[in-house]
């Protein structure tokens, strides 16, 4: 694509995404894929890569990446992040209608649109899919850590049940073999995968 191309494809999209004729309707109907690769596309061919503010905002997003997956261990700091993530993620298009006056100190070209486009682009959306990745992982933190509890639970009551002897009722022995058949931890599947001696 030469220079010309590109400088309407970056007014298409700065004068609004509803200007785009794969989005106003004025052409015939194309696939959803395609509209939204050329949506995309102008998107990219819009933005001026080199442009210090734009490697800022690029640099910002990454060294929040790379903070939450360094602290993924420390649920404090998860929510934490969490909660700087959302209200960031939230005022990027706020911020791009307040800047929008003043882009000459902040840009080479006018990126701040009235809708805030270029704000929940580059800014919101690797944010929210940022918090969507906290949240997995919190999720995957839980999840681990109800087997790790139940596991725990299963040891006491095994041992609660050892100590009564065998003149007591044999339910809370029932209930604590069925227990570890549901989570995989018979007797026999810790046998069988103890390696045997010589």
């Amino acid at each position: 694509m030469d220079a010309a191309g590109i400088e309407a494809l970056r007014k298409q999209f700065l004068d609004g995404l509803g200007s785009h004729p794969a989005l106003s309707g004025s052409q015939k109907e194309r696939p959803p894929l395609e509209e939204m690769y050329d949506a995309v596309m102008g998107f990219v061919y819009a933005v001026d890569w080199t442009d210090p503010f734009i490697i800022g905002i690029v640099l910002a997003i990454a060294t929040m990446y790379a903070v939450v997956f360094a602290t993924r261990k420390h649920v404090d700091a998860q929510i934490a992040l969490l909660a700087v993530v959302c209200a960031v993620a939230y005022a990027a298009p706020h911020a791009s209608r307040a800047l929008g006056p003043h882009w000459q100190q902040l840009a080479r070209q006018d990126y701040f649109d009235k809708h805030g486009y270029f704000g929940s682009m580059m800014v919101s959306l690797p944010l929210m899919l940022l918090a969507l990745i906290q949240m997995g992982m919190a999720f995957c933190s839980a999840s681990t850590l109800l087997v790790q509890y139940k596991r725990k639970q299963l040891r006491v009551e095994g041992r609660a049940a050892a100590k009564e002897g065998p003149g007591s009722t044999s339910e809370p022995k029932e209930a604590g073999k069925q227990a570890r058949e549901a989570v995989g931890q018979t007797p026999r599947a810790r046998d069988a995968s103890k390696p045997k001696a010589d």
